[in-house]
């Protein structure tokens, strides 16, 4: 019985589940499932090409592609059938698998320097890395394309197609001169395209050239622009003495192309084939002619800060530049030959006054005071700024040309002498504070301005001439009265107090002239030149003179 119990009892624990099994089957299911992954993320494995295999290391050499790590070198081997190459073995991220498709091409990024270009710098830190570049950035054109697995290597990186670089154009020159493949092509310094290739046009008189604005930069050929030689030495002469212009030694060897842009200009749609001048003079002199701006004539004593671009002002806009300067034939003066853009050619008038443009210069009215300040701009490169006056210009002077007056100063004295009003003469024994722009008064209201202070032919005395406004004029008389003003008087008396008397803060600042008529026997009114006797201080009668004057 006992036997029994003790058989049946060994048969049930056969009959359960063994932990010894357990084991097996985990590690089964776990290697299993190992393995589908690495089968389902395993990317494709490609063979390239290369020369060498300097700085490439297996497991660690990146390729790469738009700067995105998409693979890496697995092995380096010799070629058997090319023992002078290298077999690189990459293997590709699953995810990029597409680039082992036919035209896809791949190159081996290193520092590279050259006189005309540096590529490859960030690999200093970075390491030498494998680069890839398609066919096509569009996916769907990629994907039509047959699977490859087997490249040929580039030891350099792959040009850029003229589409992907920027916009192309075509000029002409006459001569090749210092141009080359890739000699740059730039604006104010600063590299906007190059030239990609040259050759002798059909007609054996031309050289035909191919060239890219890069993209960043193609907003330039929306102007009208025009294209000039840019050489190792430019030697200009002037007026103003000899410049220099010495550039880099890039451009003794591969010499350079200028793009320059003429604002007054609209862009030729029409046009296909530009013009490479030999110099940018005779581009911009070339382009003047073609263009509807409108030519001036301006004559200086001296040149001072004017030159070639120097800009012309309208209400401290630039509306034109100079074009050219010259000295007279008899040496007494510089011809300036400028240009106003056709949108503004309209406002140059017979009665348009010119100045030189160079620190703040204070101008001084019968009613307020102005400071002129340049623009930053006409402080370095100089210019001249005109307005147009109410005056009287002579056939002579309009023939001759527009003044450009040294100052603002020198400008409202010229505009003064034309301006229609009464010029007097005061004689004083002393100047004190008159000066240009000192103010004339009637019963303290501006009504003039000194115009000029000098010594009298005899140096006895002191003559200051003096401008009265065309509407004040009838004020004036033979037998008026004029006395210094300007100064701060005082009256203390014991009943009244303490009376303080001043004139204007700018008859305080400048000094000042004041005038009374009398109501009776006052003469004749005043006429051009007359003279009058200047005094230190009036009488009291002359203060309390009020007669009635008309027109």
């Amino acid at each position: 019985m006992n036997d029994e119990k003790i058989n049946e009892a060994l048969l049930k624990q056969e009959r359960g589940f063994s932990l010894v099994w357990f084991i097996p089957v985990l590690a089964f299911i776990v290697s299993g499932w190992l393995i589908y992954n690495e089968y389902i993320n395993s990317g494709v494995e490609i063979q390239i090409e290369f020369d060498t295999g300097t700085h490439l290391v297996a497991g660690k050499t990146p390729l790469k592609y738009l700067g995105i790590e998409v693979g890496q070198v697995k092995e380096i081997t010799i070629n058997n059938h090319k023992p002078n190459k290298v077999v690189v073995i990459v293997e590709l991220k699953k995810q990029a698998s597409i680039l082992a498709k036919k035209g896809m091409i791949y190159w081996i990024v290193r520092p590279r320097i050259n006189l005309n270009h540096i590529s490859g710098v960030e690999t200093i830190l970075s390491g030498t890395y494998i680069e890839v570049k398609p066919p096509s950035y569009d996916i769907n054109e990629i994907k039509k394309l047959p699977t490859q697995k087997i490249f040929i290597g580039k030891n350099s990186p792959p040009s850029l197609s003229v589409e992907e670089q920027g916009v192309h154009i075509k000029f002409q020159s006459n001569t090749k001169g210092e141009l080359k493949f890739e000699s740059g092509i730039y604006f104010k310094d600063i590299k906007v395209g190059h030239i990609l290739n040259f050759k002798l046009n059909k007609n054996h008189k031309t050289i035909d050239y191919d060239a890219v604005i890069y993209h960043k930069y193609s907003w330039l050929l929306e102007k009208d622009f025009c294209l000039w030689r840019l050489k190792f030495i430019d030697i200009d002469t002037s007026l103003k003495g000899i410049d220099f212009d010495l550039k880099s030694l890039s451009f003794l060897y591969m010499g350079g192309v200028e793009l320059g842009i003429l604002r007054d200009r609209k862009k030729d749609v029409k046009r296909r084939v530009y013009h490479l001048y030999e110099s940018k003079k005779l581009a911009i002199s070339d382009l003047i002619k073609k263009s509807k701006a409108k030519k001036i004539n301006l004559i200086s004593k001296e040149l001072h800060n004017i030159s070639v671009a120097s800009p012309i002002f309208y209400k401290k806009f630039p509306v034109g530049e100079i074009l050219q300067y010259d000295l007279s034939q008899d040496g007494e003066y510089i011809n300036v030959q400028g240009i106003i853009y056709a949108k503004y050619k309209h406002l140059i008038k017979q009665e348009s006054v010119f100045w030189l443009l160079s620190g703040p210069e204070l101008e001084v009215k019968t009613d307020s005071i102005k400071i002129h300040t340049p623009s930053v701009k006409a402080l370095f490169t100089g210019g001249i700024e005109f307005k147009n006056v109410d005056i009287v210009l002579s056939q002579n002077e309009i023939a001759k040309g527009y003044i450009i007056h040294n100052s603002v100063k020198e400008m409202n004295k010229f505009i003064n002498s034309k301006t229609p009003g009464l010029r007097v003469i005061l004689h004083s024994k002393q100047k004190n504070s008159l000066e240009y722009g000192s103010p004339v008064h009637y019963r303290q209201v501006v009504v003039g301005y000194v115009q000029d202070v000098d010594l009298s032919k005899d140096a006895k005395e002191v003559e200051i001439k003096i401008f009265i406004e065309n509407r004040y004029k009838h004020l004036l008389y033979s037998n008026s009265k004029f006395w210094k003003s300007g100064s701060m008087s005082a009256d203390f008396s014991l009943f009244r107090g303490l009376k303080i008397e001043t004139e204007s803060l700018k008859t305080i600042i400048k000094g000042g002239v004041s005038f009374a008529t009398p109501e009776e026997n006052r003469g004749v009114i005043a006429k051009n030149k007359d003279v009058f006797v200047l005094y230190e201080e009036p009488k009291e009668k002359w203060i309390n003179w009020n007669p009635a004057l008309f027109k």
